[in-house]
């Protein structure tokens, strides 16, 4: 994933090294979240495009995420795809014997896979339930031909969870302020909090693992409290952004950095600095047109 600037420094790093060369009472206790949105527009006929596809990919292969809403809601499903991904590959590793977790940890993972799976099938009913027109089902690649991701390391595993889980819920926070249709922000905020519990949850079990700091249990589920002020440029534009606080070096922290502002408020990073981020493991990442995602009106 590319380089911010200081933003996020020690996830960043660690994601920049990476990027070098359902059971069905959790499905129905989890899916409520979805009716509000999908009934507002749920009808058979509107399911798909008028040429029978219900995904957004032009002839030439470029994706595009569309315009205003449909946009951020598209967004969204970039994350929650390569989140459910992520997951989905993990727990195959756990049950074919090459990864080998401890039991609390299977479990902890295994219910953030259903959560992911549902939020990634929650995008992909709403957004065509809405009119809207959602994008393709994308291809991942966490392993980067042995660079990144690695599926037998449980250090690996947890630590990528739980960048992965920051770095989701920082972008749901700074997506909240693109979306005009409150039935959908009122969405967004029910799954931002539940992905703020995946990111405590895996954080913890970063904690106890004894993979954190130089000192021992140093990771904190909720991370540690720090500041800074950065100007990020991308290929996607210039982002300045009060981004506190988000993993600043601290030889004691150990990998994961601080995720809470100095007034203990979590974080936000805007669509411009995630998507560097997610695209090395995005098959195809060069196809995806954001460039209709509208443009943040608060970066602090």
């Amino acid at each position: 994933m590319t380089r911010g600037t200081n933003t996020g420094e020690k996830e960043l790093e660690f994601l920049a090294r990476l990027a070098q060369p359902t059971g069905r009472r959790t499905f129905l206790k989890w899916s409520g979240l979805s009716f509000a949105v999908v009934a507002a527009g749920c009808s058979d006929n509107r399911l798909l495009q008028p040429d029978g596809e219900a995904r957004r990919q032009e002839h030439d292969g470029t994706i595009s995420l569309g315009t205003g809403d449909e946009a951020v809601l598209n967004y969204a499903y970039v994350l929650e795809q390569l989140e459910a991904a992520f997951f989905v590959q993990v727990m195959a590793a756990a049950r074919n014997g090459t990864l080998n977790l401890q039991p609390r940890e299977f479990l902890v993972l295994d219910d953030l896979r259903k959560h992911e799976l549902i939020h990634r099938e929650f995008y992909a009913t709403a957004i065509p339930a809405l009119g809207l027109t959602a994008i393709p089902e994308l291809e991942f690649d966490f392993v980067l031909g042995g660079a990144g991701v690695d599926f037998s390391s449980r250090e690996s595993v947890l630590v990528t969870a739980a960048v992965l889980e920051d770095l989701g819920v920082s972008a749901y926070n700074g997506a909240a302020q693109l979306i005009q249709n409150l039935a959908i922000l009122a969405v967004a905020g029910k799954i931002v909090s539940n992905e703020a519990r995946h990111a405590s949850a895996v954080r913890d079990l970063v904690e106890t693992a004894g993979f954190g700091g130089q000192n021992g249990r140093r990771q904190f589920f909720a991370g540690r409290m720090m500041s800074t002020t950065v100007t990020e440029s991308t290929s996607l534009g210039t982002a300045t952004a009060m981004v506190t606080g988000f993993g600043q070096p601290d030889p004691a922290a150990g990998v994961l950095g601080g995720v809470l502002e100095q007034n203990g408020l979590d974080l936000f990073r805007v669509p411009a600095q995630i998507l560097p981020l997610a695209a090395p493991f995005i098959v195809g990442a060069e196809n995806l047109d954001a460039s209709g995602l509208p443009t943040p009106g608060f970066t602090g």
